[in-house]
C-alpha cells in the first residue's frame, strides 16, 4: 500500500464495537474489553496496535481503564443510579479576599526568618496584591491576634497600614490551629459574612504545640469551604500543613533559606490573581535570591516589546540608603537613583527587544533579592504554569512510580514549542541537580509538541524531607513556535499542524509546589522505562 494512503472509514457502518478510537462512527455502541479468552473475540482490545491508548495505558483497553474508577469497581457495567442530566451554575468572580496567618513563635527569630517574612510581605502588599482586593492579617504564637482587620485595598494609605501590621519580632510557642480559627472567624464577619471561597495564606516554621486546635481548625476550614495555602519556612515545619492545603483545595510551598529561591518568589506563587482572566496575571521572567553579602549585584534578562516590564530589587538593610540602578543593552544606557531599602523601575516603552544587563549598587554590604515581571494585555501573552504529578513520595509504599515535573508553555491557549525548559531541584543546603524537560512524546511526556514539557525527578536528584523546584523557560527567536490552529475531537483525517515562528526571544520563571520525600533509601535500582516508539522499517536492497 502506498504510504500516501490513509484509513478513512465511511460514516455508514454496521460495526458496533469501537475501531481503535473512531468515536465519530454512529453505529459504535460497545467498548472493546481486555484481550482475554473470557471476552468474545470480536470484542477484544488489540493491545499491539500502535495507538496512543496502548502507549499511555500500557496496552489496556478503554473499558479496562474505566473499570478502575470507583463508579465501576463494584462490577456494574453502567452507573445506572447516577443522574447524568447536567446542572449549570453561573458564577461571577468577586474581588479576592485573603487573610495572612503568620507565625511569630520564638523559632521565627532565628536565621532572620521574621525579617524575611516582613520584607516579603511588604513586597507582596505593595507590588503584587490587586487594588479592590481585601486583606486581613493574623499573627499567632501561643494564641492568635488580629494585627490588621479586613481591609479593602483602594489606596496607597491602605497598603501602608497593612505593611505596618506585619510582624517584626517573634517569641512564644506555636499554635497553628489558633491562627486558622481566628482567621475564619474574621472572614465570617466581613466583607461577605462568610469564609466560603476566601483564601487563608498560612506561614509557619515549627510543629504545632496544640494538636486539638489544629484538628478543630481543619474540620472548621472544610466546613466553611475556605481555601488554605500553606508555606513551610523550614524543614522542621509541621508536616500536617501539607495535608491541610490539600484537603481545603489549596497549595503547599516550602522556603529553604539556603537556596536561590527567594521568600518573595514563594509568597508570590500563593497569590491567585484571577480565576477567569489569566491575561491579568503578570508573568515572572526572573526571580532570585543572592545570599552572598556584597555592595552590588548584576543580572541579565530578555525584554519583549509590547510588554509592561518592571524590575524590583530588595535588600536586607534595615535603614535607607542611596540605591543606583544601571541598565544597558541594545544601544541603551540608563542610570537612576533611589532612596530606601528597595527599588522598583518601570522599563520605558522605547526600549527595544533583546538582552539587557542590570547593575544595582547600594554603597553598603547586604544580601539581595530581585525580580523582573511583565504584563501584556490581551491574549498574546506567553504564559508558563508548572506542577508536579505528586507532592509527596514515600519510598516504603510508592514502588517505582517516580514524580514528574511538568511545565505548560502557551500563548493564549496555543502550545509554544521548541523551547528550552530546565528545572532546578533544591534541598536544604544547595541545588541538588538540574533537569531538562522535553516535549518529545517520550516517557514521561505524553504527546509531541503539545506545549507540555515533562521530566522524571529521579532518586539521584532527591534528599530527605522537603525539596523546592524552580523552572526556567527560554524561547529563542526563529526557533520557538506557536501552533496556529487548535482542534478538539479526533478528525477523520488529521491535518498538518502549522506553526508561527516567534520573532522575539523570551524567558519565564515559575515555581511548582514543593515535594516531600520520606524513607529515601541509600541505594535504589529503577527498572528501565518502556520503549514506546520502536518501529521496523525495510532496508533498501543492495545494488
Amino acid at each position: 500500500m502506498s504510504k500516501m494512503c490513509s484509513f478513512c472509514p465511511h460514516l455508514q457502518q454496521t460495526a458496533n464495537a469501537s475501531i481503535m478510537g473512531y468515536q465519530n462512527i454512529p453505529s459504535v455502541n460497545f467498548f472493546c474489553d481486555k484481550d482475554d479468552p473470557s471476552v468474545p473475540a470480536w470484542q477484544r482490545h488489540n493491545k499491539k496496535a500502535p495507538t496512543k491508548q496502548n502507549i499511555r495505558c500500557n496496552g489496556k483497553s478503554a473499558w479496562e481503564v474505566m473499570r478502575e474508577h470507583s463508579d465501576f469497581r463494584t462490577g456494574s457495567t453502567l452507573p445506572e443510579q447516577t443522574n447524568t442530566e447536567p446542572i449549570f451554575e453561573v458564577l461571577q468572580e468577586t474581588s479576592p479576599i485573603r487573610v495572612f496567618v503568620l507565625d511569630t513563635s520564638g523559632s521565627m527569630s532565628t536565621d532572620d526568618k521574621i525579617g524575611n517574612l516582613h520584607r516579603a510581605g511588604t513586597y507582596i502588599i505593595n507590588r503584587v496584591l490587586e487594588e479592590d482586593s481585601w486583606l486581613g492579617v493574623v499573627c499567632f504564637n501561643d494564641y492568635a491576634r488580629t494585627t490588621a482587620i479586613m481591609t479593602h485595598i483602594i489606596s496607597d494609605s491602605d497598603k501602608k497600614n497593612l505593611v505596618a501590621s506585619l510582624p517584626t519580632s517573634a517569641h512564644g510557642g506555636t499554635c497553628i490551629g489558633c491562627g486558622i480559627l481566628h482567621a475564619i472567624d474574621m472572614l465570617k464577619i466581613m466583607p461577605r459574612n462568610t469564609a466560603e471561597n476566601a483564601e487563608i495564606i498560612l506561614m509557619s516554621d515549627g510543629v504545632d504545640g496544640n494538636a486539638q486546635a489544629l484538628t478543630n481548625a481543619r474540620r472548621k476550614a472544610i466546613e466553611s469551604k475556605v481555601v488554605i495555602h500553606t508555606v513551610s519556612i523550614s524543614q522542621q515545619a509541621d508536616q500536617r500543613m501539607i495535608s491541610l492545603a490539600r484537603d481545603t483545595g489549596g497549595k503547599h510551598y516550602t522556603f529553604l533559606d539556603k537556596g536561590d529561591i527567594s521568600f518573595s518568589a514563594i509568597f508570590s506563587q500563593v497569590i491567585t490573581i484571577s480565576a477567569t482572566d489569566m491575561t491579568s496575571k503578570p508573568e515572572t521572567l526572573l526571580f532570585k535570591s543572592v545570599d552572598e553579602q556584597s555592595v552590588k549585584i548584576n543580572f541579565n534578562f530578555t525584554l519583549e516589546t509590547g510588554m509592561n516590564t518592571t524590575i524590583s530589587v530588595l535588600t536586607k538593610l534595615s535603614y535607607s540608603v542611596n540605591l543606583t540602578l544601571e541598565i544597558t543593552g541594545q544601544s541603551v544606557m540608563r542610570y537612576q537613583s533611589f532612596n530606601g531599602t528597595s527599588l522598583t523601575y518601570q522599563i520605558p516603552e522605547t526600549f527595544e527587544a533583546g538582552q539587557y544587563q542590570v547593575i544595582v549598587t547600594s554603597g553598603r554590604v547586604t544580601s539581595w533579592e530581585y525580580t523582573v515581571s511583565s504584563l501584556q494585555s490581551g491574549s498574546n501573552q506567553i504564559m508558563t504554569t508548572t506542577r508536579l504529578s505528586k507532592t509527596t513520595m514515600d519510598f516504603t509504599n510508592s514502588g517505582r512510580d517516580m514524580p514528574v515535573v511538568l511545565a505548560d508553555v502557551t500563548k493564549g491557549f496555543a502550545p509554544v514549542t521548541n523551547v528550552d525548559v530546565v528545572a532546578f531541584v533544591e534541598g536544604s543546603e544547595n541545588v541538588l541537580c538540574n533537569i531538562t524537560l522535553r516535549d518529545n512524546g517520550q516517557e514521561p511526556d505524553t504527546a509531541v509538541d503539545d506545549g507540555t514539557y515533562s521530566a522524571f525527578i529521579l532518586p539521584s536528584c532527591m534528599a530527605s524531607k522537603r525539596l523546592t523546584l524552580r523552572v526556567e523557560v527560554f524561547g529563542r527567536k526563529g526557533q520557538a513556535g506557536v501552533q496556529k490552529k487548535l482542534r478538539g475531537a479526533i478528525a477523520i483525517e488529521e491535518p498538518e499542524v502549522e506553526y508561527e515562528v516567534l520573532k522575539q526571544s523570551f524567558q519565564r520563571f515559575s515555581i511548582p509546589e514543593s515535594l516531600f520525600i520520606e524513607n529515601l533509601p541509600a541505594d535504589l535500582d529503577l527498572p528501565p522505562g518502556r520503549i514506546t516508539d520502536l518501529s521496523v522499517v525495510p532496508l533498501p536492497e543492495a545494488i
